[in-house]
């Protein structure tokens, strides 16, 4: 319905960017894995001791480690983060531009003396400057981020080669407890 349209661009952002993560993880899973075996001088894990240096190597290793189910490592945090990243980033991009505008001066006709023009759909009857909608996506942007980058983290923790077996609130709990906030 088109009474709650903030909720719909929610949701759908949310789902899309869900979507993705369900098609992309593995390849996810097999850059960190190798991210994960270049930084390391110590291995953590006795598979990794000597660590696979190609794509074909890593992916022999993981199925070896944990079968095809290995290469949705870490899938919890990241469904959560990309929906609630996507939902907050694209969801609020509109009421802050909205807002932006709104709070902002009333445009004057120009040099020609000709009214600027106003895009179809705007409320507010201003015009959607560049400025107002570079602060719009920063300020979304910034929101969406706060709560994307410690399930990003945690993401992270869980497609390590050495990762235990833990859900997503054990892990981050584990990782502030060992490492702290900040």
């Amino acid at each position: 319905s088109s009474s709650h349209p903030l909720l719909h661009q929610l949701i759908l952002s949310g789902l899309s960017s869900g979507l993705a993560v369900l098609l992309t993880n593995p390849l996810d899973v097999l850059k960190c894995r190798l991210q994960l075996a270049s930084a390391s001088p110590h291995p953590a894990s006795p598979s990794a001791l000597q660590p696979p240096a190609t794509i074909a190597g890593t992916t022999r290793a993981i199925l070896a480690e944990k079968g095809v189910r290995g290469f949705w490592a870490g899938i919890e945090p990241a469904l959560l983060r990309a929906g609630s990243y996507s939902a907050l980033r694209l969801g609020l991009y509109q009421p802050i531009r909205d807002f932006l505008e709104s709070a902002g001066p009333r445009p004057g006709p120009g040099a020609s003396g000709e009214q600027p023009r106003i895009p179809a759909g705007n409320k507010n009857n201003t015009p959607a400057g560049v400025g107002g909608k570079m602060a719009a996506g920063a300020m979304s942007g910034a929101v969406a981020a706060v709560f994307g980058s410690p399930l990003e983290l945690v993401k992270v923790r869980m497609q390590a080669p050495c990762a235990a077996s833990r859900g997503v609130w054990a892990t981050g709990v584990h990782t502030v407890a060992n490492e702290g906030f900040a």
